[in-house]
Formats: C-alpha cells, structure tokens, sequence
C-alpha cells in the first residue's frame, strides 16, 4: 500500500473530534504497563519539601545517615531512627544524677540499647563515630590525635568551636581488650573547683576553625539558669587577658572527678554542658570505643 492509500485509510479511520481516543488492541498492553510504572508524584514536589521529607524518614538531625560500625539487627532502632518507637524515657532520678556527676553509666547494653538510650535524650545530630587511637601522622593535624598522638590528651569539652555545640556525648564500649578508662572532670558540682566558674564567666575564646575566620565565643554562656562551658585549648584557646592564663592552669591541674572504666557492653553518657573529659596515654592501641552527639530537645 503507497503511502497515499496508507494517509487516506487513517484519515477514514481516525475518530470525530467528540469521540475519544481509542487504543488499538495491540498497543493495550502497553498503554497499561505505562499507566502502572508513571512518574510518581513525589519526584515532582520542591526541592525542599523533598530534603524534609527525607530527613523526616531517615531521622532528626541534618544529614543524619545509618550508623558505621557493626551492623545491627534489621529492625533495630540504630538504623530507624525515628520510625521506631523504642525509646524509653530516663527517670527523673538518674537526670538528676546526671546532672550532679556529669555522666552516667550503664552495663550490658548493645548499640541498640545505646542508640534507644540516646534517643530518649534528644535529638541524634550524628551517627555512629568510631574511636581508636591514631598517631600523630595518621591524623589530621588539627586534631587532638594529630596534635598529642597517643599521649594523655588534655581537659577539654566537644564540639567547642561551633555555635551549639553537643549536649551530651554518648560512649559506647565494644571490645574487651580496653583498659585505658575515660575520665571526668565536673567544674560546676566539685566545691574545690567552684573559683574556675567566676573565671570562666570572664573568658574569652578564639575559635578557629580549619579554612575560615575565627570568631570569638564565650567560656561560660548562660541559658537561663543552667550553664554550658565550652574549652579546648586546642581549636578554642582564651584570648589573653587577666584570667586566661589562670583559667588554663587551674583546669590543667586538676584531678578527675570521676572516671569510666570500660568493659564490653558498657555504655555511658557524658554532660557535655557541664563536664569535661580526657583519656590517659595509650597503651593498649585496640581500644575501640562507639560515639554519637546529642542536642537537648528544647522544652
């Protein structure tokens, strides 16, 4: 059939203009499997009610991200953060205890039970970090690995050089084999250190941070009545005035108020607020220990 006869015959067969199109029999299947794989409407929203929607399924916290490390069960709690309803709620009396000490410990928990512990805290702004001691080449030179190695690191509080820092730090233990503990140093509760808060409240820091201009924040900042101290001498040192140098000599000398010994299993919550920590030097260089931030959920 010429090409002429082939116009002709669709021309004759073609529908009025109030008559729907109709599907040739051989194309009906085809038209169905398209009707069932079509775009969803989700690819179509913003930009940013897509990244909401992603955040609020995979969990609070920006860029939150299922936890590295050892990999729990498929329904743990660790990998669904906020669909998992399995966040138990601490008692008034181990928050006050936390508040008093400045850390809490637990035994015989898994990253699950750790991760459900954090939940019920506040919001997770990180996932899974894993720490083991590094030398000086093996870390980044900002760092307190890259600046001590595997000597003691000093006092010092994290996240000290951004804006909010985190409220509570939550240490999980993995293996046996650590044997250097983790120890605490509470500023605001121990009656021998109470001339360093005055002090503090005087302290201006210099925060540094790795390819940007410093900017200035205070030692000691008030939230109504708690207070948060923030020092690292290492990426925040105090701008030099009369107390600076008291300041780094007094916390610099003193003694622990508390420590954590780790065993498997043990899992425990640090004030980041209130407290400050350090390790000892390493002998051990196994010592493998699981850590996520915590931002307070605002009452």
């Amino acid at each position: 059939m010429g090409h002429r006869r082939r116009r002709r015959h669709r021309l004759a067969t073609a529908p009025g203009p109030n008559v729907k199109h109709q599907v040739r029999p051989e194309r009906q299947a085809s038209a169905g499997t398209r009707q069932r794989h079509q775009r969803s409407p989700c690819l179509d929203l913003p930009f940013g009610i897509k990244r909401r929607l992603w955040r609020r399924w995979w969990g609070s916290g920006r860029g939150v991200r299922p936890p590295a490390g050892p990999r729990p069960d498929a329904h743990s709690a660790a990998w669904h953060h906020v669909l998992v309803p399995m966040t138990p709620s601490l008692s008034p009396r181990l928050l006050d205890r936390l508040e008093h000490d400045g850390y809490l410990v637990f035994d015989g928990c898994s990253m699950r039970d750790s991760h459900n512990l954090a939940l019920s805290l506040g919001a997770v702004s990180t996932s899974w970090e894993l720490l083991t001691p590094k030398s000086k080449l093996a870390s980044r030179r900002n760092s307190l690995s890259g600046v001590h190695g595997y000597d003691q690191f000093p006092w010092h509080s994290d996240g000290a050089v951004g804006r909010n820092p985190p409220d509570y730090i939550v240490l999980w233990s993995e293996q046996a084999t650590v044997v250097e503990p983790t120890e605490i140093l509470n500023l605001r509760c121990e009656p021998s250190l109470s001339q360093i808060i005055p002090l503090l409240a005087r302290t201006v820091l210099l925060a540094k941070s790795p390819g940007r201009y410093g900017r200035y924040l205070p030692a000691l900042l008030r939230e109504g009545e708690a207070t948060r101290i923030r020092w690292d001498e290492r990426s925040c040192p105090p701008v030099w005035s009369g107390t600076a140098s008291k300041v780094s000599e007094l916390i610099a000398s003193a003694d622990p108020t508390g420590q954590i010994d780790w065993r498997p299993g043990r899992c425990a919550v640090i004030d980041n607020r209130t407290t400050l920590h350090r390790r000892p030097s390493i002998r051990n260089r196994s010592r493998r220990l699981h850590r996520l931030y915590i931002s307070r959920r605002s009452s």
